[in-house]
């Protein structure tokens, strides 16, 4: 092992607890559903060999788009344990019990995060000399899109946190908790020089980039766009407030008078599954005008039942295969929402789609992780979910491909996870791209996956 290695000295589940520039008391922690892929807020601290260099970050990983895509990016608010002394600004815990926390939204915080157990909580204040940073792992435009509002808060949350030179973290009580705060009061007795994100490794070696409120927006749509640019259209086409515009001139225009002769060829096939129920080819005969076309067919009562069924007869088959890799599939931490909420909703509103994509997240979960340790998450936060990302895309993709087929390949997609936990752990990936190749082969020429 060498200087470089880093040793975690501790890993907690935290809910933090302070006052902002304005006094107000402010919370973070478990705050989101899995729905939306935002997991904990996460203490980790570690040390070199030598015990000459710490590393303190409180984790979050929130779901941002990039690439056209969602992509798990995680943001670390960078702790200055190095600027703590035992005579200065330092840190104090204590043991404390759940009904001594007078804020009920912080109270709330810690009980959808689990913390306490038997009604005890240690406490850990933290008076900083100097304020800390936000870092993530680099890249080239400084933008980031969050995929939900409730993503948005979780930053603006850990922005403010780290403005804050006090604030209290509270985590489960345990024997290896107590361990790892008294080994940090020990080090504080001597002298500690910081140790960068970078030459720790927990990026993957990777360059981080500092991370401001500016750099962050909201990735969602506002809901009164359509309203507005009706509102817009109208005054623009009102010839008493704008000239008339410029008659058609084609010499200075890209755009073809009239359509190429083959562009009917090549729209979408009558077969294909991802028309609507009611939908028919495109054609120039058969187009009807935009006044008259109508809206998708509602289903009968009989339908919905028929479909209700279906969905429920292929949840329990998914689940007859679950339990084969973990009896108490149901208890899986990363899973938790989509037993409590995305399968009973699907189910109940007759959604094959969205039952899909679930069934998709929650089988490339079950094989990346299928105990539920999440140890290989901590260790690998953003890698993990773009590994799980991936599987996601490539199971609903197959059953999107093949909508008759109600078992998907699950040995391969297993042997698949697998792999992917070998080149998580060793950087080795030829396993994990052949099984990919092999499913992805299958589904194309249609062939049972063996």
């Amino acid at each position: 092992m060498s200087p470089q290695t880093p040793t975690p000295i501790l890993k907690e589940v935290v809910v933090a607890a302070w006052r902002n520039n304005a006094d107000d008391l402010c919370g973070l922690g478990c705050a989101t559903p899995f729905n939306e892929q935002d997991p904990n807020l996460m203490l980790t601290v570690l040390l070199d060999e030598r015990k000459e260099r710490i590393f303190a970050r409180l984790g979050l990983s929130v779901m941002v788009k990039g690439g056209g895509s969602r992509k798990q990016r995680c943001f670390d608010f960078v702790v200055p344990l190095h600027a703590c002394s035992v005579d200065g600004p330092s840190i104090n815990c204590n043991t404390v019990n759940v009904s001594e926390i007078e804020d009920e939204s912080i109270k709330a915080a810690i009980s959808a995060a689990r913390l306490p157990k038997s009604g005890q909580l240690i406490r850990v204040n933290f008076i900083l000399s100097q304020h800390g940073e936000v870092v993530t792992p680099w890249k080239e435009e400084a933008r980031f899109s969050t995929c939900s509002d409730t993503s948005l808060d979780l930053l603006c949350g850990l922005f403010s946190l780290s403005e804050s030179r006090e604030f209290d973290l509270y985590m489960c009580p345990s024997g290896y908790a107590q361990a790892g705060l008294t080994t940090i009061k020990n080090l504080l007795q001597g002298e500690l020089q910081e140790w960068s994100p970078k030459a720790t490794g927990v990026y993957g070696g990777r360059n981080v980039m500092t991370v401001h409120r500016e750099h962050v927006e909201s990735g969602r749509k506002p809901r009164n766009r359509q309203k507005t640019r009706t509102t817009t259209s109208a005054v623009e086409h009102n010839p008493i407030l704008m000239d008339e515009p410029p008659p058609y001139d084609p010499a200075k225009t890209h755009v073809p008078r009239s359509p190429p002769p083959d562009i009917f060829q090549r729209l979408a096939s009558p077969t294909n599954s991802f028309l609507a129920e009611d939908s028919a080819p495109s054609d120039p005969e058969s187009i009807p005008e935009k006044g008259n076309r109508k809206g998708k067919r509602k289903r009968s009562d009989e339908e919905r039942e028929a479909v209700r069924q279906a969905l429920t007869c292929r949840l329990e088959k998914w689940l007859c295969l679950a339990f084969r890799e973990n009896d108490r599939v149901y208890e899986h931490v990363i899973l938790k929402p989509f037993f409590d909420e995305t399968a009973p909703t699907c189910v109940d509103e007759c959604d094959t789609d969205k039952f899909n994509v679930g069934i998709a997240f929650a089988t490339a979960v079950l094989a990346c992780d299928p105990h539920g340790n999440c140890d290989l998450y901590w260790d690998h936060k953003e890698r993990f979910f773009e590994i799980v990302d991936d599987m996601r895309a490539l199971i609903l993709w197959s059953l999107q491909r093949n909508e008759s087929s109600e078992i998907l390949p699950w040995r391969k997609l297993m042997d698949m996870g697998e792999a992917a936990r070998t080149m998580l752990r060793t950087g080795e990936r030829d396993g994990y791209d052949t099984i990919k190749a092999q499913i992805t082969a299958r589904c194309v020429l249609k062939g049972p996956v063996r």
